[in-house]
Parts: C-alpha cells; structure tokens; sequence
C-alpha cells in the first residue's frame, strides 16, 4: 500500500475525531488522486477489515465528501462510481447482505451530493432575492422575478428559513411608517403568489403573535388580511364548473353495504410495502421483490381493488364517473371516492388483509424484466410495511430483509429508466406546467431511490398491461399522446420547452405566459381512447392508467374490464359498450376541470391583491 494510503486508512479509522490536518494537506497536494485513494481505501476494506471498520471507514467518507466544495463534486462522483462498479465485480453468490447495505449507501451519497449541489444553488439564489428586497427594495423588479419563479418559496437561508418568513420577522419589528408600507407591498406580492394551505402554515402565524408584536396595528392588519385569505369563498366557480366536495347522502348510505370478501381471491404471500408520503393516506399501490430457487425472481406491484367493494353501476361507481379524477387545487383535494372507501376500506394499511389486482413480472438474476411474462392475479395481500419517501431514501426505519428487497427492486428500476429516457423531458415539463397544485408522487419527474422505485414501478404497469389486452384483442382504455407531424408546430413546441426550461427570469413574464400556453395546448394534450396510438411524450408504443383506482375514475373501469374479461366474474357485458362513452365523458370533463383549476388559481390571485 502507498504511503498516502496508509495515511488515509489512520484518518478514516479515527473514531472521534478526524485528522483535517493531514487530509486537507493531502488534498491539496494533488486532490483527485487523494479522492480516489479514499475510496480505494474503502473497496479494499471489504478483503481484509470487519463490518465495523468497513462502516466506520464509510461514516468518515460520507462526512468528508459531503464537506467539500461543490465545485469539487464531479470528481467525487466519478470516484463514487468507480467504487460502486469496482463491488458491482464482485461474484453474486459472493455477496452478502452487507455489501448490498453498502451499495445502496453508495447511492444514497451520490443522490446526497445532487442535493447538496442544488441546495448550494438555491442558497446562492436566495442572497440574491434578499439582496432584492431588503437592499434594493424596487417593487416593480421584485414582481417580474415572482412572475418568472413562482417557486421564490423553495429558496431558503442557511437556518432553513425562507424569504416569507424572514419578511414576516422583521416586519414585526418595523417602527417607521415608510418602511411599513413598504414591506406591506411586498408581504402583498408573495400572499398572491401563496397558497391558503401555505399562508395558514403556523410557522408563519406564530411570527405574528409573538408577545412583543401582537397588539401593534400593522400587525394586527397582516394577521387579518392572512386570515382572510384562507377563508375566501368560491362557490360561484364550483357551481359554474360543477365541482364540488359534498357527497350526497344516498351515496354515503349505500357506503354501509360495502364489503370486502377474499372468496375466489389468490393470498400472495410476500414483504409487500407501500411507499408515499409522510402525510399520505390514500395507500393504492404496494410492491414486492421475492427471489426464486433458480435465482431468477418475481416482481409484485399491487393495486388497490376498487371492482371488489364497489359495484359496477352503484351510486358510488357513478358519483365517481360525474367526478372523473381527485381534483387537486393549491389549497385543497376534492377526493374522487368517499375517504371511508380511499383511506379505509381500498387503503393498502400495514398488517390487513386487502384485495387487490396483481400484477407480477419475472426477472432474471440480473434484474431485468421478461414483459411478455406479466400474469394478472385476483389476489389478497398484507401490507408489512407503510414507508415514506425519507425513509428510503435514507434506510431509517427498515429492516435488513426490506432494505434487500428495496435494493434489487431499484436496480431493476435503474435498468427500466435507462431503456426509456424519453420519458423524463416530458414529465419535467409537466411538472413546470402544473407547478401550482400539490399532485400525487407518480405525477413527478424525481429521481431519488424512492422516487425512482415508485415512478418506474407504476409505469411498467401502466405500460405493459395495455399491452397485455392488446395482444390478446380485448378491450382497454389507453392514455394517448401524439405530438405532432407538422414539422413547423414541432419547431414551435421545441422552441417552447426550452425557453420554459431555461428561462430563469431571463424572459419576460408575457412571454412565459404565452410559451406556458404553446406547451398545454400542443404538447401536454394526452386524451383516453379504446383505441391505441402509444404515447409519444413518454416514449410507450402502449401506456395507460392503471394504478390509481382510488384517484382516476379511468383506472378503476380499466379495473372493471379485467373482471370481466381476465377474471370472468363482473356481470354486465354493457361494460365495453360502455367504455366508449367513458372515455366521451372523461375526455370532455378533464379539459373542464383543467378549466376549473386554472379559473380557480387565477382568482384565487385576485381575491388576494385585494
């Protein structure tokens, strides 16, 4: 071993305190060779050092990279990736479980440095728009930047704090009636920009009743004007719209005669978990890796079974048809399905037993996905696990069974995002698009561990199952999207995405309505049908919706037509004469209630430059 080597094994087995001193020396003697020696040190470990000396080698690695100048982050990357490939090379039947732990750490650093470098960014961004409005103070450049970055909100200080509540703070103290004024524009700016859900958030409440500020005037106006907003009334654009949140009292009724019954259901027994939110509570979709006695395995995704407590034309099944899809607003949800069917009775909970559609793949040893074996399944399953994103992200909580699992379900998924990259621009562009709702996990464009199982996951169903009737002439519900064979209008569109993608502020906020526009109306227009087209902003020759029952009216009648035509057991053949007209009224509905929720935003805004 070198003597740099030896010196860089002492330092990152110093448990309690690292040796800065010699590493930095090293470091700037010749900085890439030393990264790559630090992690040298740590694959060589695995030869001839114990477990502990192998995670306490790591725990130092970690705190070292993560220390270091983002400008610097390319190369460690690299070194990163160096080492995951270097382990990768050790034999299969070699492996333990503790590399796969370390591995999936090895991951975690890289997605860690990404946030590190974007979080550097926004702080840089931050100082900017503080200089903006605390130096500067010019009202009319501070409402362009709003226009161009409505996302001002993500950007915070280094105690984690954003530009809102370092306003709010100070405003609070304000004696001069000038410097009053002045931050009441600005405080009125971003409460257009917010949402009501946002506004109310106590962190920003509790700025404004603090003992000192309570009772003086101008504080006592903001907590007014605050609380007037997050009680604005809209039901003139629910009626005009016909959207609205009540549930009629027949419908909740035949509520109480529902069941749920496991006759004629398969039980797959299996480390089902489901992976959403910290604060979700519509659990529709759980998964399953589980090795078999050849090496090969089978993948699980489970959907929540909405056929089997519903029935095809009750109360509730049309109630759903007249809502189409959850409606997702700024500051509120309006559930397509009763919460005691969404969070309750069709809820994926840990540790009962649920129905669901299965669908389950198999995958060779290297984990790559065989598509034509997709089987369908009416099954029962028991959830072991509810976990959120973070916990993934960052193995906390889990145990070393489920961390395997997880970690060959994300190199299958690594291997499906690799085959299909297309997918990414457009769901990128969607998210800009919509930037103003809070929507449901599989609507972004993330590409964390989590993020990345969960995404890629739904799509192999929502890819493969159309498929799946397609070749055996049944009828399906496909989601399509053509873009367009007019050379000029794809000129245009292209012209639009960039200039939406890579704006930052360097546009004028007319313009970026206009290309926003260019963008809904020729790119973002993906329409059901029984018919296949494929879908060409995601890169599918077959793509559906499949895996939200419990939040797309669509998905649940594609459930409906797996009974009937794979399970033989949904009475009712008017179900494919129907599906015809669904997808007539589902069509029609969506652009009303894009509609709805643009109107809805839009004075929303007004209501609050009031």
């Amino acid at each position: 071993m070198k003597e740099s080597e030896n010196i860089l094994l002492e330092i990152l087995l110093g448990e309690e305190k690292l040796d800065w001193e010699r590493l930095n020396k090293l470091l700037e003697e010749d900085y890439v060779q030393t990264i790559r020696g630090i992690f040298k040190v740590f694959t060589d470990s695995f030869l001839s050092r114990p477990y502990k000396e192998i995670d306490l080698i790591l725990f130092n690695i970690e705190k070292i990279v993560l220390s270091q100048n983002s400008k610097n982050f390319r190369i460690i990357k690299n070194a990163v990736m160096e080492a995951n490939k270097e382990l990768s090379q050790i034999k299969l039947n070699n492996v333990s479980f503790i590399l796969r732990c370390f591995k999936f750490r090895l991951f975690d650093l890289n997605r860690k440095l990404n946030e590190k470098l974007k979080q550097d960014s926004k702080v840089n961004l931050y100082s900017i728009y503080y200089n903006l409005i605390f130096e500067q103070r010019r009202i009319d450049i501070i409402i362009f930047v709003f226009k161009s970055n409505k996302n001002i909100l993500d950007l915070t200080d280094t105690k984690g704090n954003d530009l809102f509540f370092n306003i709010l703070d100070y405003y609070c103290e304000l004696k001069d009636e000038e410097e009053k004024k002045y931050f009441w524009e600005v405080i009125m700016i971003f409460l257009e920009y917010m949402s009501s859900e946002k506004i109310r958030d106590s962190k920003y409440m509790n700025l404004l009743e603090r003992e000192f500020c309570v009772n003086e005037e101008h504080v006592i106006a903001l907590r007014e004007k605050m609380m007037e907003i997050v009680q604005i009334d809209l039901m003139g654009l629910f009626k005009k719209y016909h959207v609205s949140s009540e549930v009629h009292k027949s419908v909740i009724d035949e509520l109480k005669s529902f069941s749920r019954s496991e006759d004629g259901r398969a039980f797959i027994h299996g480390n089902f978990v489901t992976i959403d939110g910290e604060d979700a509570e519509c659990l529709d979709d759980a998964i399953c890796l589980k090795k078999n006695s050849d090496g090969t395995f089978y993948f699980y995704v489970a959907i929540t079974d909405i056929p089997s407590v519903i029935p095809y034309g009750s109360l509730n099944f049309y109630d759903a048809l007249k809502k189409v899809e959850t409606i997702y607003l700024p500051d509120k949800t309006i559930d397509l399905y009763h919460p005691h069917i969404s969070r309750n009775l069709c809820s994926l909970l840990p540790n009962v037993n649920k129905n669901v559609i299965v669908y389950r793949y198999l995958l060779t040893p290297n984990y790559e996905i065989d598509i034509d074996s997709l089987e369908i399944i009416k099954g029962v399953i028991r959830v072991n696990s509810n976990l959120n994103y973070n916990q993934v992200n960052k193995q906390m909580g889990i145990d070393a069974k489920t961390l395997e699992m997880l970690e060959g379900i994300y190199l299958m998924t690594l291997f499906l995002r690799c085959q299909n990259k297309v997918k990414e621009k457009y769901r990128k562009v969607e998210n800009i698009i919509n930037s103003s709702a809070v929507y449901h996990h599989s609507m972004f464009a993330d590409t964390s561990i989590s993020a990345n199982i969960v995404q890629e996951s739904m799509l192999l169903v929502n890819s493969s199952v159309p498929y799946y009737f397609s070749r055996r002439g049944l009828v399906y519900i496909f989601r399509n999207h053509k873009v367009t064979d007019d050379r000029e209008k794809e000129i245009k569109i292209k012209n639009a995405i960039d200039a939406v993608l890579n704006s930052n502020g360097s546009i004028s906020s007319q313009e970026l309505d206009e290309m926003v526009n260019t963008i809904r109306q020729m790119y973002l227009t993906a329409s059901y049908s029984t018919v296949n087209q494929g879908h060409q902003g995601l890169g599918y020759e077959f793509y559906s919706h499949s895996t939200s029952g419990a939040r797309r009216f669509i998905d649940s009648y594609n459930q409906y037509l797996t009974y009937l035509q794979i399970f033989g057991k949904e009475k009712g053949d008017d179900l494919i004469v129907s599906a015809e007209e669904v997808v007539e009224r589902v069509n029609k509905r969506k652009i009303e209630i894009r509609m709805f929720e643009s109107e809805y935003g839009s004075q929303l805004s007004k209501i609050r430059r009031k």
